[in-house]
Protein backbone atom coordinates (compact mmCIF):
# COMPACT_ATOMS: atom_id res chain seq x y z
CA UNK A 1 0.00 0.00 0.00
CA UNK A 2 1.10 3.54 -0.71
CA UNK A 3 1.67 5.47 2.49
CA UNK A 4 -0.92 8.25 2.71
CA UNK A 5 -2.14 10.52 5.48
CA UNK A 6 -5.36 8.51 5.70
CA UNK A 7 -3.43 5.25 6.06
CA UNK A 8 -1.18 6.75 8.74
CA UNK A 9 -4.30 7.92 10.60
CA UNK A 10 -5.83 4.43 10.38
CA UNK A 11 -2.62 2.88 11.74
CA UNK A 12 -2.55 5.41 14.58
CA UNK A 13 -6.20 4.61 15.37
CA UNK A 14 -5.45 0.88 15.42
CA UNK A 15 -2.51 1.37 17.79
CA UNK A 16 -4.50 3.73 20.01
CA UNK A 17 -7.31 1.18 20.43
CA UNK A 18 -4.80 -1.63 21.07
CA UNK A 19 -3.10 0.41 23.80
CA UNK A 20 -6.45 1.42 25.33
CA UNK A 21 -8.47 -1.79 24.97
CA UNK A 22 -5.91 -4.60 25.10
CA UNK A 23 -3.07 -3.20 27.21
CA UNK A 24 -5.50 -1.17 29.36
CA UNK A 25 -3.19 1.85 29.35
CA UNK A 26 -3.97 5.53 28.93
CA UNK A 27 -2.32 7.01 25.87
CA UNK A 28 -1.65 10.74 26.17
CA UNK A 29 0.39 11.37 23.03
CA UNK A 30 2.27 10.16 20.00
CA UNK A 31 5.24 11.29 17.96
CA UNK A 32 6.30 10.53 14.43
CA UNK A 33 8.05 11.63 11.28
CA UNK A 34 7.55 15.20 10.04
CA UNK A 35 6.88 14.15 6.42
CA UNK A 36 3.74 15.23 4.57
CA UNK A 37 1.87 11.93 4.80
CA UNK A 38 2.68 11.56 8.49
CA UNK A 39 1.73 15.17 9.15
CA UNK A 40 -1.67 14.63 7.50
CA UNK A 41 -2.19 11.53 9.65
CA UNK A 42 -1.33 13.55 12.77
CA UNK A 43 -3.81 16.26 11.81
CA UNK A 44 -6.59 13.72 11.27
CA UNK A 45 -5.76 12.10 14.62
CA UNK A 46 -5.85 15.50 16.36
CA UNK A 47 -9.22 16.28 14.81
CA UNK A 48 -10.64 13.15 16.41
CA UNK A 49 -8.66 13.41 19.69
CA UNK A 50 -7.97 17.13 20.29
CA UNK A 51 -6.72 16.48 23.85
CA UNK A 52 -3.91 14.21 22.60
CA UNK A 53 -0.29 15.44 22.53
CA UNK A 54 0.98 14.83 18.99
CA UNK A 55 4.43 15.99 17.91
CA UNK A 56 7.02 15.55 15.19
CA UNK A 57 10.46 14.09 15.81
CA UNK A 58 13.56 14.54 13.75
CA UNK A 59 15.81 11.84 15.15
CA UNK A 60 15.37 8.19 16.07
CA UNK A 61 17.51 8.85 19.15
CA UNK A 62 15.03 11.45 20.39
CA UNK A 63 12.18 9.05 19.67
CA UNK A 64 13.87 6.30 21.72
CA UNK A 65 14.44 8.65 24.66
CA UNK A 66 10.81 9.80 24.46
CA UNK A 67 9.52 6.23 24.56
CA UNK A 68 11.74 5.22 27.49
CA UNK A 69 11.04 8.32 29.58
Amino acid sequence: KKKTGQLVFELMEKEYHYIKDVLLLTMIGACGDAGGDEKRGHLLFLQKYPWMLVMDYWSHQVHTIYILA
